[in-house]
């Protein structure tokens, strides 16, 4: 392993450092030196770093790399087949996507399939993994960085891509590893998933039922209560007390002041 890592920086290939942000941690690659013995080496090299190798005219074809940005569609779907099994890949499968960002430090996506000359793999294994490059577009001497690792059902998001305001998404709907080459079906999705509207059932509403609605009983529903209980009713005043009548013997009334001297009752 260490000899494939000195190996790695003859071909030009810069460290990978992992989720932390450590120069050496990304230990799905040889170029993240996890492995410190000379006779345990089975590891391959990091998508970002199979793209560079690639592009050099070396190793892999070009065919099975798949360039993605929100100008060539909103959507991408297809298989990715690990650097493990390279050798017995189809035609329709690719080992290497790269999100391009319209900048130097883009995405890279791949399948980390833990077999045969990747079996001592010490992180991911048979997961989809995303890495970002620091610079150069991946295609030069740069840092990568392991960013994310997905297993079947999990996703990952780029939030602000190519600023845009809109994230980016990449989803592993299903991973394989009974074929050969073990595969994983992936997405990447510019923006959330829109739900899609269920068309209508080609039966229409059942008609009525043949019993007709009932007539109403002869006997009339009561009218509400004298209370309805939803309303607060102001109580009706008492009967009592009344407003006396007046006494039969009338009120006297008061004599005028020219009378006083006669004597008399008015």
């Amino acid at each position: 392993a260490v000899q494939m890592h000195e190996v790695g920086h003859n071909l030009n290939l810069a460290h990978s450092g992992g989720k932390d942000g450590k120069t050496y941690t990304d230990h799905t690659c040889l170029m993240g030196n996890p492995l410190w013995e000379d006779n345990v080496g089975g590891m391959c090299f990091n998508p970002v770093k199979n793209f560079q190798i690639a592009k050099g005219g070396s190793w892999y074809d070009e065919k099975h790399i798949k360039y993605f940005n929100n100008n060539n569609g909103r959507s991408w779907r297809g298989r990715l087949v690990g650097a493990a099994e390279y050798d017995k890949i189809t035609d329709n499968d690719l080992f290497v996507l790269k999100l391009e960002t319209g900048k130097e430090a883009d995405w890279f996506v791949g399948f980390n399939r833990a077999v045969g000359p990747n079996s001592d793999s010490k992180e991911a294994d048979d997961q989809v993994t995303v890495y970002k490059v620091q610079d150069g577009d991946g295609e030069g001497y740069s840092h990568s960085f392991l960013k994310a690792s997905l297993s079947e059902g999990q996703r990952a998001r780029i939030t602000d891509w190519r600023q845009t305001g809109t994230d980016l998404f990449v989803k592993v709907h299903d991973i394989n590893t009974s074929d050969v080459p073990g595969w994983a079906d992936v997405e990447i999705m510019f923006g959330e998933e829109t739900p899609v509207t269920p068309s209508p059932t080609k039966m229409a509403n059942p008609s009525p039922t043949s019993p007709n609605t009932p007539a109403p009983t002869k006997q009339v529903t009561p009218g509400p209560t004298k209370q309805p209980f939803s309303i607060q009713i102001t109580p009706i005043p008492t009967r009592s007390p009344r407003t006396p009548a007046p006494t039969k013997q009338p009120t006297r009334r008061a004599c005028p002041w020219w009378c006083v001297w006669c004597g008399s009752t008015c």
